[in-house]
């Protein structure tokens, strides 16, 4: 039996380039584990194939997604190509919220790959399975390793940072946001106006990163995905300046949305502001820097 975490990531930055031939957007981003997990446990069966079973863990809402098309299960499945006539159970237990901008799915997804590649002995680590991570997902390369790193392409070039222990209040909603909804709205005509001269790099935030200034790190936030998101679900703007009236450093959203974070000095202002801001969102709870993976 193996079990892994698959931790929650916030973008600390996310610049959104033009479309791709493929359909995917060319997008600079730096995605920043955080030590919200969901539970990634395979074991051996005695017939070949993979089964996946998710189930509810502490403080997760919502229904749990199922079926083939599921991305844990086509990550089994995508090793099964190298392990011909093996088989595992698989057992997710779910605390990152569905649809949420924190990349649980893709979070599951790695953890699977590297627990199977484990599990079965095939030794891919992690230059063999990142591969295999891009046909599933654009997000999914990066939790190969995790961490914190700056992601190109349409995500699949990863680029590990270092960065020092960071602290966050996360807002969550109940009701998820489609991630193709909102780059569909980014596409429209409320952001053709948009040129590419005007949108941000990320190096003043590696900078900040690099240095450890939370200061730095702060002004530096970067999402071109909350106009879009906040024009699907205009509620989001208002949650995201509650939050930023805390008291905290900066606040932002995560991904295509809907969780908003807060960028804090301390665990203690982090706690001061969770208080202060739990009117404002579904739940609200206290992160900070995922743990390296092994």
């Amino acid at each position: 039996m193996i079990e892994m975490r698959a931790y929650a990531k916030v973008n600390l930055f996310l610049a959104v380039h033009s479309r791709r031939p493929d359909g995917f957007h060319e997008i600079d981003t730096v995605l920043h584990g955080i030590d919200l997990a969901d539970n990634v446990v395979v074991e051996e069966r005695g017939t070949a194939g993979v089964e996946v079973r998710l189930v509810r863990g502490e403080g997760f809402e919502g229904a749990l997604p199922a079926g083939d098309d599921e991305l844990c299960t086509r990550a089994a499945r995508a090793l099964l190509g190298e392990a011909p006539g093996l088989g595992a159970e698989i057992t997710i237990t779910k605390r990152i919220p569905l649809g949420s901008g924190m990349g649980g799915g893709s979070a599951d997804a790695a953890a699977v790959l590297r627990a199977l590649d484990e599990l079965w002995g095939l030794g891919l680590g992690v230059d063999g399975l990142t591969p295999i991570a891009a046909r599933l997902g654009s997000d999914v390369p990066y939790f190969i390793r995790g961490g914190t790193a700056r992601a190109r392409g349409r995500g699949e070039v990863v680029e590990p940072l270092d960065a020092p222990k960071l602290w966050f209040v996360i807002g969550t909603s109940r009701d998820g946001l489609s991630t193709s909804a909102v780059y569909n709205e980014w596409s429209g005509p409320a952001s053709a106006a948009r040129t590419e001269t005007t949108r941000p790099e990320a190096d003043d935030l590696v900078a900040g990163l690099t240095v450890g200034d939370a200061e730095a790190i702060a002004a530096a936030l970067r999402n071109d995905l909350e106009d879009p998101s906040f024009t699907l679900r205009p509620e989001l703007r208002t949650r995201k300046d509650a939050l930023a009236e805390t008291g905290l450093l900066a606040a932002l959203m995560s991904g295509s949305g809907p969780t908003i974070f807060g960028l804090c000095r301390s665990e203690a202002e982090a706690r001061e502001c969770t208080g202060r801001a739990a009117a404002s969102f579904d739940r609200v709870l206290v992160a900070s820097t995922a743990p390296p993976l092994d």
